[in-house]
């Protein structure tokens, strides 16, 4: 067995392209494997990994294209390479239909219609430089490329904005939009659930799991891997839910992703109780992302419970609804600043514990007596676990430690908001709001700005009286919640990190006139084959691949 290479200078060819010399190189006699790629670290690497390990004498460069050959001999790995660079020598084969092929990007744009999409998936290093040009002339452009800096992605993100279009992307594999799919799209009827996806293969699950019930797809708007962190703070997500929640052939809304940072899921959070349009979201990678279930979206855990629960809600729609209060969300978010701890004093253990659940998505880290207190953190202490009971009543029966808790805390001037739970009933005692009002009123005098919240376990019957023992708490500026885990949203909202200013994009739904396909040969044919009208650019690493030397030259001139 022989393994050899040969490197084809300053040429260029898109992956797919290359992808399918290699694969007609494997077929030839004696060959057992091939290898035909531009010269990247990335392919380099990639090649090694599958075996093809070269003469150490070859040294190609990024903007080379590299053959490597595994033959039985030397005669047969030769007649490999010298067949690959025949085919890689002649031009591409003419589409049957005819694409409309331009040499650059500039050259496509000056025969593109209004209303045109552009699709680039050249290179990374290249990508932005492309998608640049395409968003000046007010173009949206769904960005297959990957390799991009967040950088670049939040830069022309912000550009998109100014332009009134829309950058999808980078990384963005699957988007559909009134039924022109753009990169790795599934064939299936029209219908009324929307998709945001910042995950394609998720997109392309779900979508095809609702073809199998029977219902279609109004749009699906990719956003790429990264739209969901907090350094792009959801800027084509949040686009692509104002777009689809005033489409009118979108009847129900999916969210797929594979992750979501602190301050984007608050944001989520928000923005879906101000919706019309039900909300199904599956995020994956993010504990306990089932969050949104509290503010009326429907959160699941699957991708086939998804597409089943996006198809009962077309059947029987239900709209997003909230029970918190966003404007007093708001105004204690203004009140309290930031970087503030939540600190809590519970009686209930069960209690503490769906409350440090629901604010570790939305806040990061919260201590609990089970793993160690932090003076400074956000703490949830259950005062009812043996370390706290020994030698003296449980809190339900004495709520005295409960409120030195909270005045220790208050004390504080770190501390933004207290928490406690007050629970009623037989064997407890008597009125435990008016010893925990107490510590909340002393405090108050302290200057040391705070939101006390407290949820109230307790019904009518209940000797403490529960109304009473809420108005107590109403009187002394306590916000009074029935259940424990709406009360911890409350809590987590006004204390979630606060987002960069995420630019806000446009996404424009409507069925676009042309594609400009910047990038792999491969997309323009699939695109003509939906029936799309297509401008492709045969586009070559433009300053010998060198893209800050392009930028230069296109600053210059």
């Amino acid at each position: 067995m022989t393994t050899i290479g040969r490197i084809i200078s300053d040429t260029y060819q898109d992956s797919v392209r290359l992808m399918r010399i290699g694969e007609s190189l494997k077929t030839m006699l004696g060959v057992e494997s091939a290898g035909v790629v531009m010269a990247t670290p990335a392919n380099l690497e990639a090649l090694h990994d599958r075996g093809l390990d070269f003469d150490d004498a070859i040294h190609p460069d990024p903007e080379d294209i590299l053959i490597v050959v595994s033959a039985t001999d030397d005669v047969a790995a030769t007649a490999a390479l010298d067949a690959g660079q025949r085919l890689i020598a002649e031009p591409a084969m003419p589409h049957p239909s005819g694409l409309a092929t331009f040499p650059t990007t500039s050259s496509a744009l000056r025969s593109a219609p209004p209303g045109s999409i552009g699709l680039v998936s050249v290179p990374g290093e290249h990508a932005p430089r492309e998608a640049r040009e395409l968003i000046e002339n007010g173009h949206t452009v769904v960005m297959f490329s990957d390799n991009v800096s967040l950088e670049d992605e939040f830069a022309l993100k912000a550009l998109a904005a100014d332009n009134k279009a829309a950058l999808l992307g980078p990384d963005c594999g699957t988007t559909s939009i009134a039924g022109v799919g753009l990169g790795f799209v599934n064939q299936t009827e029209p219908g009324p659930v929307g998709i945001v996806a910042a995950s394609g293969t998720g997109a392309q699950a779900i979508a095809v799991a609702l073809d199998r019930h029977g219902c279609g797809i109004s749009h699906i708007v990719g956003v790429g891997g990264r739209d969901l962190t907090d350094e792009i703070g959801g800027s084509s997500l949040f686009g692509g839910l104002a777009a689809l929640d005033g489409d009118q052939c979108t009847k129900v809304i999916v969210v797929v992703a594979k992750q979501i940072g602190r301050a984007t899921l608050s944001r989520l959070v928000r923005t879906i109780s101000s919706m019309r349009t039900p909300v199904v979201t599956c995020i994956f990678g993010q504990p306990d992302a089932w969050i949104t279930s509290l503010i009326g979206a429907h959160s699941t855990n699957s991708l086939g419970e998804t597409a089943a629960t996006a198809k009962a809600l077309i059947e029987a729609p239900t709209t997003s609804t909230t029970a918190v209060d966003l404007t007093a969300i708001d105004s204690y978010r203004r009140r309290l600043g930031a970087d503030f701890a939540i600190r809590g004093a519970f009686a209930g253990g069960t209690l503490a514990y769906e409350t440090a659940r629901v604010l570790r998505p939305l806040i990061g880290q919260v201590s609990t007596n089970v793993g160690g207190l932090n003076a400074s953190a956000h703490a949830i202490v259950d005062l009812g676990e043996d370390q706290y009971t020994r030698g003296q009543p449980h809190p339900m029966i004495n709520p005295h430690q409960q409120a030195d808790f909270l005045r220790t805390e208050l004390d504080r001037t770190s501390t933004g908001i207290v928490m406690m739970d007050i629970v009623l009933g037989y064997g407890c005692h008597a009125s435990p709001a008016e010893i925990l009002v107490k510590a909340i009123t002393e405090s108050r005098s302290s200057q040391h700005q705070f939101a006390a919240i407290a949820t109230v376990i307790g019904t009518a019957a209940d000797s403490q009286d529960v109304i009473y023992q809420s108005e107590i708490l109403a009187d002394a500026g306590v916000i009074v919640f029935e259940d424990t885990s709406i009360a911890a949203l409350f809590a987590g909202l006004i204390a979630a990190p606060a987002l960069p200013t995420a630019p806000t994009q446009v996404v424009d739904l409507t069925r676009p006139t042309a594609v400009i396909n910047v990038g792999t040969r491969w997309f323009a044919e699939a695109i003509d084959a939906q029936g799309g009208q297509t401008l492709h650019v045969d586009w070559h690493p433009p300053s010998q691949g060198d893209p800050e030397l392009a930028d230069a030259l296109d600053t210059l001139s």
